[in-house]
């Protein structure tokens, strides 16, 4: 066992009957929420990954655009500069 946990103190004391079923039932829901939890968890994780699939097909696609082979990446496409007098 994990020694870093606080340890309760022993009081000798027992559940009642209604208190155990009680603590059953609160239990049960959480797990039950946790559950949910989880579940709506793994479906936001899937869209966010659908989400980045779209996003580097786009990429991949505008690569060509704003990448050009054809010339000097300092180099205008609108020609040289306009010489001021």
């Amino acid at each position: 066992m994990n020694d870093n946990l606080p340890r309760l103190p022993n009081t000798g004391r027992r559940l009642t009957p209604e208190q155990a079923e009680a603590l059953c039932r609160a239990l049960k829901q959480a797990f039950e929420w946790i559950r949910r939890l989880r579940e709506q968890m793994r479906a936001v994780a899937l869209q966010i990954a659908e989400n980045a699939r779209a996003l580097v097909r786009i990429a991949t696609q505008l690569r060509p655009v704003l990448e050009r082979p054809d010339r000097p990446a300092w180099q205008s496409p609108y020609g040289p500069a306009l010489r001021r007098r």
